[in-house]
């Protein structure tokens, strides 16, 4: 759990007690698990950094730059690849989960505010915040998803992939990383 000191709390969900503290950075926002590597990303809000902490430790390892804002994390366990939405810059950053480094700056929507992996299909989603006051507005700009194939959301935010056909609350960038080098 992500707490507005700089620090977020490790909860036992047995005992539902808090049974560590650990400081990261300014205003920790989004919270991931790596379950294969017992690996924790932090977005910190007003650092524009991750902290990274070890499950085994309950310690920050690592701390890395990106974008500006970051809101939301996730994380595919299958290329130990992190996402993390930042929503000043309206891009996502891709982190390797082995070297701790940002391997590329994706350019979405505006303001992307959460992130959410298929390890299946190595698809991203990317929820982009358009406008607070009325998050679905009537029109929208067409997005590019990697790979080439476009993405255009319709009034009232539907999108189809040719495939499938999602009713979305706000407009959502999807992209495929299978093109991208890891």
């Amino acid at each position: 759990m992500a707490n507005d000191d700089g620090t977020v709390s490790v909860i036992n969900g047995r005992t539902n007690t808090v049974t560590a503290t650990i400081p990261v950075g300014g205003v920790p926002f989004g919270v991931a698990v790596d379950p294969k590597t017992n690996t924790i990303y932090v977005t910190n809000h007003f650092s524009d950094t991750v902290s990274v902490i070890s499950g085994r430790t309950n310690t920050v390892t690592a701390t890395i730059p990106v974008g500006g804002d970051p809101n939301g994390v996730a994380v595919d366990r299958k290329t130990n690849t992190i996402y993390v939405a930042n929503l000043r810059d309206s891009t996502v950053s891709m982190i390797s989960g082995r070297t701790n480094t940002v391997t590329a700056t994706i350019p979405v929507g505006r303001e992307p505010f959460g992130v959410a992996v298929n390890a299946k299909t190595n698809t991203i989603y990317v929820a982009n915040e358009v406008n607070r006051a009325h998050p679905c507005p009537t029109t929208f700009s067409s997005h590019s998803m990697i790979g080439g194939v476009k993405h255009q959301a319709k009034p009232p935010c539907q999108a189809s992939s040719g495939t499938a056909h999602y009713v979305l609350l706000c407009p959502v960038t999807i992209f495929s990383t299978s093109s991208r080098a890891r």
